[in-house]
């Protein structure tokens, strides 16, 4: 629901150079953590914008607050390699799952959440599907169909934090390599000082 994000370095060439004399897996983990980082400043604001019902709650209605609940972050890894990392926030859709106790399966679909994000039309009471379907592509008022106007959360909150996860991504980088930098050193010292 969001566009990407690239993040521009000054001096990535001797970042770079650093990063690549660590072993493979503190590489892995420091740009993991690095736009792992980034994805949730977005994510926290997604959660913030999106809106959360407050009329009555009518049959087959998410309870209040299903949209909040229902935003998430992953690492999408059949899209990451050696030297591109992707994670999605997104808002989970059509998800269930078993509540502590085992016992009941407790709802984590926001089904409508692009209906909230960009709109839609509502079937009125006694409307069958068939006119619906008809006043929806005709838009005509005369059968009943009636447009929601958007709530946009997931555009708003890209565009708001999208400098701000930059800036925590390079803090991040900034602190994690010079700290797995100064292990490695350390370990080498220490390895080198050791009798064979």
């Amino acid at each position: 629901m969001s566009d990407g994000m690239s993040l521009q370095v000054d001096n990535l060439s001797e970042w770079m150079a650093e990063l690549r004399a660590l072993p493979k897996v503190v590489q892995d983990r420091v740009v993991k953590g690095t736009v792992a980082t980034g994805a949730s400043v977005i994510r926290k604001e997604y959660v913030v914008r999106a809106p959360m019902w407050t009329g009555d709650v009518a049959e087959g209605h998410p309870p209040p607050g299903t949209l909040k609940r229902a935003v998430y972050q992953t690492r999408m890894v059949e899209f990451c390699t050696p030297t591109v990392e992707v994670w999605k926030v997104d808002v989970r859709r059509g998800a269930t799952a078993r509540d502590r106790k085992g016992q009941r399966i407790v709802s984590k679909d926001a089904f409508y959440a692009l209906w909230v994000e960009y709109g839609h039309y509502v079937r009125t009471p006694g409307m069958s599907e068939q006119e619906h379907r008809k006043a929806r592509s005709t838009v005509d008022l005369y059968l009943g169909a009636k447009w929601v106007p958007p709530r946009p959360f997931a555009r708003p909150a890209f565009e708001s934090k999208k400098d701000e996860a930059i800036k925590a991504m390079q803090t991040y980088f900034n602190e994690n390599l010079a700290l797995a930098t100064a292990s490695m050193r350390y370990v080498r010292a220490i390895t080198s000082a050791v009798p064979a």
